[in-house]
């Protein structure tokens, strides 16, 4: 199983598509990353991370609903209103 990371796009790189690299921004901490997997990247745009690689890009809609998702997991864990993990 992976985990893959929502982050924004703050950076690409000028090396050709093959060798693209960039910069993102997650939760205030940059890291640079492998681009050449979503070649239609733009700086400004969130994608899904990896191991230091950008798996998909996704659309605003999307990382708004996942970003919205957390914040609201995060208000319940600290209200105390999370649930137990179940088996």
């Amino acid at each position: 199983m992976c985990l893959g990371v929502l982050a924004e796009v703050i950076e690409i790189g000028e090396r050709d598509d093959v060798l693209k690299e960039g910069k993102v921004a997650l939760s205030g901490v940059k890291r640079d990353i492998y681009l050449g997997l979503v070649p239609d990247v733009s700086v400004g745009d969130f994608v899904l991370i990896h191991a230091g690689v950008a798996l998909k890009r996704l659309t605003t809609r999307e990382a708004t609903a996942i970003i919205n998702q957390i914040d609201e997991m995060q208000t319940n864990f600290s209200q105390g209103e999370s649930e137990p993990l179940s088996d």
